[in-house]
C-alpha cells in the first residue's frame, strides 16, 4: 500500500508542476484554469483506468492504456525539461553570470522540443535489438564450451509491436545457442492472446533445452496461465529446483517473491534450490527474476542471471528504479565466487519505447579456464546491433 501511494504521489508531482507552468500563460479566468487542471487530472487517471480495463480484457483498455503510457513518458520528459528551466532561471536571478532568464512561452517550447526528441530517440532505440556477448572462462579445463542465450522481461501480450517479437525469435535462431534461458516476466497476457508468439518459441530447439523462472508479472497474470504459456513455448520452469544440464553446467531457478504476496505457493528458497558443489566440476548458474542476492547464492553459485529492472527502460525512470534496485543493469562481482548479470530486458512494460536502456539478448559463452586459474575476472562485453 505504501508503495502504491508513493507511486501515485510520484506521478502527481509532474502533473502539478506542468499545471503551474501552463497556468502562467493562461488568462486570469478561474474556469479556464479549472478546466486545464481537470484535463491534466483526467490524463493522470487514464493510466489507472486503462490498466484496470486492460487487466479485465475490456476492449477500451487496449486503446486507453497505450495512450496513458505514452502520456506518462511525455509528462516526465516535460517535467525534466521544465525543472531544468527552473534551475536556469534561478541561476540567472541569483548568480553574477550573464544568463538570460527564459520566459514562460520559451519554457513550453523547450519542453515540447525535448519531448519530441526524446520520443523519436526512444522509438529508434526500442527497435534496435542489442546482442551483448561475453566470454567467461568458468568451466573446468576438460569441459567443452557452451553458448547460452539469456533473455528477460519479454512481456508477451504487452504493447510491443509484432515485428519486434519476430525479430527476437529470428535473432535467437541465428545465434544458435546451446541453451536458452529466461529470467522471468516472459508473459503478460492470457495464453489465448499470445498463441502465435508461443508457437514461435516452441519452434526453437537448442540442443540443451529451454529453461525459465517465474517473474512478478506471471503471478499478476495468473499462475495457471503462466505455467501453461511456458509449457506451450517449450520452456521447463525451474521452481525452487536445479537440474544438471550437462556434466559441466547446473542450472537452478526460483520463483519471484511476489508469488507469496499474492497468495501463491511460490518456490523462493534458494538454499534448497541451489546444490552444494565445491569440487569445481560444474558451473552453478542461478536464474532469478529480481537482481537481489541471497547468502546461499553468494556462497554456492558461480553466475546469477536476473532482470526485472529493464535498465530503467525510459529515462529518467532509471533514476527511480535504482532507488529500489541499485544493481540496475550489467555485470556485478558479488563475492569471490558469484558474478551477477542484470539484463535490461528484451521487451517493454508500458509503451514500446526505450531511452538509454536498449533491449538486449545476452549471449554468454562459457569456456574452459586455464588449469592454473581458479577465478577469472569479468571480461568486457562486445555489443552488436540487430
Amino acid at each position: 500500500m505504501l508503495f502504491l501511494l508513493a507511486a501515485i504521489l510520484l506521478y502527481a508531482v509532474p502533473h502539478l508542476a506542468l499545471f503551474v507552468w501552463i497556468q502562467r500563460l493562461l488568462p486570469p479566468s478561474p474556469l479556464i484554469r479549472i478546466a486545464v487542471l481537470l484535463f491534466l487530472l483526467a490524463l493522470m487517471a487514464a493510466f489507472y483506468a486503462g490498466f484496470a480495463l486492460y487487466r479485465l480484457d475490456h476492449p477500451a483498455g487496449r486503446f486507453l492504456l497505450p495512450v496513458a503510457f505514452l502520456w506518462m513518458a511525455f509528462v516526465f520528459w516535460a517535467f525534466c525539461a521544465g525543472t531544468a528551466v527552473e534551475l536556469w532561471n534561478l541561476a540567472a536571478r541569483t548568480l553574477p553570470l550573464p544568463l538570460p532568464p527564459l520566459a514562460p512561452m520559451k519554457r513550453l517550447l523547450l519542453m515540447g522540443a525535448v519531448c519530441a526528441l526524446a520520443f523519436l530517440g526512444s522509438v529508434w532505440e526500442a527497435h534496435t535489438l542489442r546482442i551483448r556477448r561475453v566470454t567467461l572462462p568458468l568451466l573446468s579445463p576438460t569441459a567443452a564450451a557452451l553458448r547460452i542465450a539469456h533473455l528477460s522481461d519479454l512481456h508477451l501480450g504487452g504493447l510491443s509491436p509484432r515485428r519486434h517479437r519476430q525479430r527476437l525469435t529470428e535473432t535467437l535462431v541465428a545465434l544458435q545457442p546451446d541453451l536458452l534461458l529466461s529470467s522471468g516476466d516472459f508473459t503478460d497476457a492470457p495464453v489465448a492472446r499470445i498463441e502465435p508468439d508461443l508457437a514461435a518459441f516452441a519452434a526453437l530447439n537448442p540442443p540443451l533445452g529451454k529453461y525459465g523462472v517465474l517473474g512478478n508479472h506471471e503471478f499478476y497474470q495468473g499462475l495457471d496461465q503462466a505455467i501453461a504459456a511456458h509449457t506451450r513455448a517449450g520452456f521447463r520452469l525451474l521452481r525452487g529446483e536445479w537440474v544438471e544440464i550437462a556434466p559441466s553446467l547446473i542450472v537452478a531457478g526460483v520463483d519471484d517473491r511476489d508469488g507469496h504476496r499474492l497468495g501463491h505457493g511460490a518456490a523462493t528458497d534458494e538454499g534448497h534450490a541451489i546444490p552444494e558443489t565445491s569440487d569445481g566440476r560444474a558451473v552453478v548458474l542461478l536464474l532469478k527474476h529480481r537482481p537481489s542476492v541471497s547468502p546461499a547464492a553468494a556462497q554456492r553459485a558461480d553466475l546469477q542471471l536476473s532482470g526485472h529492472t529493464h535498465g530503467g527502460q525510459i529515462f529518467p525512470f532509471g533514476v527511480f528504479v535504482r532507488l529500489f534496485n541499485p544493481r540496475l543493469a550489467g555485470w556485478f562481482r558479488i563475492s569471490s565466487r558469484l558474478r551477477l548479470y542484470v539484463s535490461r530486458g528484451v521487451g517493454f512494460w508500458g509503451p514500446p519505447l526505450r531511452l538509454l536502456a536498449p533491449p538486449e539478448i545476452t549471449l554468454i559463452e562459457l569456456v574452459p579456464r586455464p588449469a592454473s586459474v581458479s577465478l577469472s575476472p569479468i571480461p568486457p562485453e562486445q555489443e552488436t546491433l540487430q
